[in-house]
């Protein structure tokens, strides 16, 4: 009970840009989840972007990379409020959607390893220029990368 009391007091002062970015991924995640759920991947892939397309390289990720950190932010805030129902493909989709519309350029990355039971499992990432933005900074190592969009 304490964690959704302070959620809500940190949501309480938040910017209206905030906000804004919150309701934005509310409507993204519930979009994309309802992809992955009713549609098979191949119905919809292009949507994501070009496959195997090496990433657009600019130079200012310092820049960047507090607008970056407060979109990664309000997308982890839509998600608790959705009760965190969204996995790491759902989000890191709805990432990247959101940093192309600024005009950012990131680029998915879809991964598969083997866990100790001997099953596979799957994984995805977003990296903006040569930084792990999304999914874990040993992502890359932990997963055998299988495809990428940019």
């Amino acid at each position: 009970m304490n964690n959704l009391v302070g959620f809500f007091r940190k949501m309480y002062v938040l910017k209206f840009k905030d906000y804004l970015q919150i309701i934005e991924a509310l409507f993204s995640l519930i979009l994309i989840n309802g992809l992955i759920f009713f549609f098979p991947l191949r119905w919809w892939y292009k949507w994501i972007g070009q496959i195997n397309k090496s990433s657009h390289k600019t130079s200012n990720f310092l820049k960047k990379k507090t607008r970056i950190y407060r979109i990664k932010k309000n997308i982890i805030r839509a998600n608790k409020i959705l009760l965190q129902t969204s996995k790491c493909f759902a989000i890191s989709l709805t990432f990247m959607k959101m940093l192309k519309r600024r005009e950012i350029y990131g680029t998915l990355y879809l991964g598969i390893a083997k866990n100790h039971n001997k099953e596979l499992i799957a994984h995805a990432w977003l990296k903006y220029e040569n930084c792990i933005i999304y999914g874990g900074n040993f992502a890359e190592k932990q997963y055998q990368q299988m495809i990428y969009f940019s």
